[in-house]
Protein backbone atom coordinates (compact mmCIF):
# COMPACT_ATOMS: atom_id res chain seq x y z
CA UNK A 1 0.00 0.00 0.00
CA UNK A 2 1.68 3.51 -1.22
CA UNK A 3 1.68 6.02 1.68
CA UNK A 4 3.86 8.32 -0.19
CA UNK A 5 2.86 11.91 -0.91
CA UNK A 6 4.38 13.89 -3.85
CA UNK A 7 3.70 17.70 -3.21
CA UNK A 8 4.63 20.73 -4.83
CA UNK A 9 3.41 23.92 -6.18
CA UNK A 10 2.64 24.47 -10.11
CA UNK A 11 0.97 27.70 -10.82
CA UNK A 12 1.25 28.87 -7.30
CA UNK A 13 -1.20 26.45 -6.06
CA UNK A 14 -0.30 24.04 -3.78
CA UNK A 15 -1.58 20.16 -4.28
CA UNK A 16 -1.08 16.50 -3.28
CA UNK A 17 -1.08 13.34 -5.85
CA UNK A 18 -1.25 10.13 -3.79
CA UNK A 19 1.37 7.70 -5.46
CA UNK A 20 -0.21 4.93 -7.32
CA UNK A 21 -3.46 6.87 -8.60
CA UNK A 22 -2.06 10.20 -11.00
CA UNK A 23 1.73 9.14 -10.63
CA UNK A 24 0.57 5.91 -12.61
CA UNK A 25 -1.23 8.02 -15.17
CA UNK A 26 2.00 9.93 -15.35
CA UNK A 27 4.77 6.80 -15.94
CA UNK A 28 2.22 5.66 -18.67
CA UNK A 29 2.35 9.13 -20.48
CA UNK A 30 6.03 9.39 -20.23
CA UNK A 31 6.16 5.65 -21.23
CA UNK A 32 4.19 6.37 -23.96
CA UNK A 33 6.17 9.37 -25.02
CA UNK A 34 9.60 7.67 -24.77
CA UNK A 35 8.03 4.62 -27.06
CA UNK A 36 7.07 7.32 -29.78
CA UNK A 37 10.64 9.22 -29.47
CA UNK A 38 11.91 5.34 -29.52
CA UNK A 39 10.48 4.29 -32.38
CA UNK A 40 11.44 7.71 -34.78
CA UNK A 41 15.15 7.39 -33.70
CA UNK A 42 14.93 4.07 -34.59
CA UNK A 43 13.34 4.65 -37.96
CA UNK A 44 15.74 7.84 -38.53
CA UNK A 45 18.71 4.58 -38.13
CA UNK A 46 18.00 2.56 -40.72
CA UNK A 47 20.62 1.07 -42.45
CA UNK A 48 20.83 1.02 -46.12
CA UNK A 49 19.98 -2.40 -48.23
CA UNK A 50 22.75 -3.66 -50.78
CA UNK A 51 21.04 -6.80 -52.87
CA UNK A 52 17.85 -6.53 -50.68
CA UNK A 53 20.05 -7.13 -47.59
CA UNK A 54 20.79 -4.41 -44.62
CA UNK A 55 23.73 -2.66 -44.56
CA UNK A 56 23.66 -2.64 -40.81
CA UNK A 57 25.59 -6.25 -40.67
CA UNK A 58 29.52 -6.80 -40.76
CA UNK A 59 31.24 -7.57 -44.22
CA UNK A 60 31.59 -11.31 -43.58
CA UNK A 61 27.86 -11.49 -42.72
CA UNK A 62 27.23 -9.41 -46.08
CA UNK A 63 29.74 -12.04 -47.76
CA UNK A 64 27.47 -14.98 -46.53
CA UNK A 65 24.20 -13.38 -47.52
CA UNK A 66 25.74 -12.69 -51.32
CA UNK A 67 27.40 -16.38 -51.51
CA UNK A 68 23.61 -17.56 -50.36
CA UNK A 69 22.86 -15.64 -54.10
CA UNK A 70 25.43 -17.82 -56.02
CA UNK A 71 27.79 -15.10 -55.70
CA UNK A 72 32.21 -16.63 -55.70
CA UNK A 73 34.50 -15.05 -53.40
CA UNK A 74 37.33 -14.11 -55.27
CA UNK A 75 39.21 -12.40 -51.97
CA UNK A 76 38.84 -11.55 -48.24
CA UNK A 77 41.06 -9.56 -45.75
CA UNK A 78 40.19 -7.33 -43.12
CA UNK A 79 40.65 -4.13 -45.44
CA UNK A 80 38.08 -5.50 -48.25
CA UNK A 81 36.19 -8.88 -49.33
CA UNK A 82 35.18 -9.12 -53.28
CA UNK A 83 33.03 -11.08 -54.77
CA UNK A 84 31.91 -12.19 -58.22
CA UNK A 85 28.49 -12.33 -59.74
CA UNK A 86 25.60 -10.86 -61.62
CA UNK A 87 24.00 -7.94 -60.22
CA UNK A 88 21.37 -5.61 -62.32
CA UNK A 89 21.18 -8.13 -64.93
CA UNK A 90 25.10 -7.84 -65.70
CA UNK A 91 28.18 -9.41 -64.72
CA UNK A 92 29.90 -7.64 -62.11
CA UNK A 93 32.64 -7.50 -59.32
CA UNK A 94 31.27 -6.33 -55.47
CA UNK A 95 33.79 -5.40 -53.16
CA UNK A 96 32.83 -4.64 -49.85
CA UNK A 97 34.74 -2.39 -47.02
CA UNK A 98 34.06 -2.35 -43.43
CA UNK A 99 34.54 1.01 -40.73
CA UNK A 100 36.72 0.45 -38.28
CA UNK A 101 34.79 -1.42 -35.96
CA UNK A 102 34.31 -3.83 -39.11
CA UNK A 103 30.53 -3.28 -39.88
CA UNK A 104 29.47 -2.65 -44.01
CA UNK A 105 30.56 0.59 -44.60
CA UNK A 106 30.26 0.51 -48.37
CA UNK A 107 29.32 -1.66 -50.90
CA UNK A 108 31.44 -1.18 -54.60
CA UNK A 109 29.77 -3.10 -57.42
CA UNK A 110 32.28 -2.68 -60.36
CA UNK A 111 32.02 -3.54 -64.29
CA UNK A 112 34.53 -3.91 -66.54
CA UNK A 113 33.78 -2.28 -69.57
CA UNK A 114 37.45 -2.12 -70.85
CA UNK A 115 36.31 -4.37 -74.33
CA UNK A 116 32.99 -2.21 -75.15
CA UNK A 117 33.01 0.99 -77.21
CA UNK A 118 31.52 4.27 -75.46
CA UNK A 119 28.07 3.96 -76.84
CA UNK A 120 27.31 0.44 -74.94
CA UNK A 121 29.01 1.78 -72.29
CA UNK A 122 26.87 5.00 -72.16
CA UNK A 123 23.98 2.82 -72.27
CA UNK A 124 24.55 0.16 -69.55
CA UNK A 125 25.08 3.57 -67.27
CA UNK A 126 21.66 5.01 -68.38
CA UNK A 127 20.25 2.12 -68.02
CA UNK A 128 21.39 1.78 -64.21
CA UNK A 129 20.45 5.77 -64.07
CA UNK A 130 17.02 4.67 -64.96
CA UNK A 131 16.68 1.70 -62.45
CA UNK A 132 18.18 4.09 -59.64
CA UNK A 133 15.71 6.75 -60.63
CA UNK A 134 12.63 5.12 -60.35
CA UNK A 135 13.59 3.68 -57.46
CA UNK A 136 15.21 6.12 -55.27
CA UNK A 137 13.79 9.02 -57.21
CA UNK A 138 15.66 11.81 -59.19
CA UNK A 139 20.03 12.03 -58.68
CA UNK A 140 20.71 14.66 -55.91
CA UNK A 141 23.37 15.48 -58.12
CA UNK A 142 24.35 14.64 -61.81
CA UNK A 143 27.65 15.51 -63.76
CA UNK A 144 28.12 14.82 -67.56
CA UNK A 145 30.43 16.84 -69.23
CA UNK A 146 33.06 15.95 -72.23
CA UNK A 147 35.66 18.18 -73.32
CA UNK A 148 35.89 20.01 -76.60
CA UNK A 149 38.47 17.29 -77.89
CA UNK A 150 36.49 14.48 -76.47
CA UNK A 151 32.77 15.47 -76.94
CA UNK A 152 29.97 12.99 -76.76
CA UNK A 153 29.66 10.93 -80.59
CA UNK A 154 33.53 11.97 -81.20
CA UNK A 155 34.45 8.51 -81.05
CA UNK A 156 37.03 9.66 -78.41
CA UNK A 157 35.19 10.11 -75.34
CA UNK A 158 37.05 7.01 -73.41
CA UNK A 159 40.19 9.03 -73.76
CA UNK A 160 38.51 12.06 -72.47
CA UNK A 161 37.93 10.63 -69.36
CA UNK A 162 41.71 8.67 -69.24
CA UNK A 163 43.17 12.18 -69.61
CA UNK A 164 40.96 13.30 -66.19
CA UNK A 165 38.94 16.02 -68.97
CA UNK A 166 35.08 13.95 -68.97
CA UNK A 167 33.53 13.52 -66.24
CA UNK A 168 29.84 11.27 -65.83
CA UNK A 169 28.69 10.91 -62.20
CA UNK A 170 25.56 10.72 -60.51
CA UNK A 171 24.91 10.89 -56.54
CA UNK A 172 21.92 10.08 -54.91
CA UNK A 173 21.49 11.62 -51.75
CA UNK A 174 19.32 9.77 -49.38
CA UNK A 175 17.85 10.01 -45.93
CA UNK A 176 20.10 6.17 -45.18
CA UNK A 177 23.23 7.63 -47.04
CA UNK A 178 24.45 7.35 -50.53
CA UNK A 179 25.00 5.92 -53.83
CA UNK A 180 27.34 7.17 -56.75
CA UNK A 181 27.18 5.77 -60.11
CA UNK A 182 30.12 6.97 -62.05
CA UNK A 183 32.59 6.22 -65.15
CA UNK A 184 36.17 5.10 -64.30
CA UNK A 185 39.12 5.30 -66.79
CA UNK A 186 42.59 6.13 -66.71
CA UNK A 187 45.86 5.03 -68.87
CA UNK A 188 47.07 2.56 -66.15
CA UNK A 189 43.62 1.22 -64.80
CA UNK A 190 40.24 -0.39 -66.88
CA UNK A 191 37.60 1.46 -67.99
CA UNK A 192 34.81 0.43 -65.20
CA UNK A 193 31.41 1.29 -64.43
CA UNK A 194 31.23 1.90 -60.71
CA UNK A 195 28.15 2.22 -58.42
CA UNK A 196 28.52 2.56 -54.45
CA UNK A 197 26.65 2.14 -51.71
CA UNK A 198 28.08 4.08 -48.98
CA UNK A 199 25.47 3.35 -45.25
CA UNK A 200 24.85 6.50 -43.41
CA UNK A 201 25.04 5.03 -39.60
CA UNK A 202 28.63 3.03 -40.56
CA UNK A 203 30.19 5.85 -42.07
CA UNK A 204 29.41 8.07 -39.47
CA UNK A 205 31.20 5.56 -37.11
CA UNK A 206 34.59 6.57 -39.00
CA UNK A 207 34.01 10.42 -39.04
CA UNK A 208 33.22 10.15 -35.13
CA UNK A 209 36.37 8.24 -34.66
CA UNK A 210 38.56 11.21 -36.97
CA UNK A 211 37.04 13.99 -34.81
CA UNK A 212 38.15 11.77 -31.53
CA UNK A 213 41.41 11.61 -32.60
CA UNK A 214 41.75 15.32 -32.83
Amino acid sequence: MCKNLVKGRPNGRSFTYICGTKEKKMKRLILTIAIVFLSASLYAQEHMTFKGHSMGCTVSEMVDNLKKDGYKVLDESIECSALKGVFSGSEATVYLYPNKIGNLNKAVVSYDMSMYQWRQIKAHMENLETGLTKKYGDPSSSTKEFDNMYTDGSGREISGFRRGTNNYSLLWELEKGYILLMLSATNTTPTLVILSYIDGINSAVDEEQAYEDL
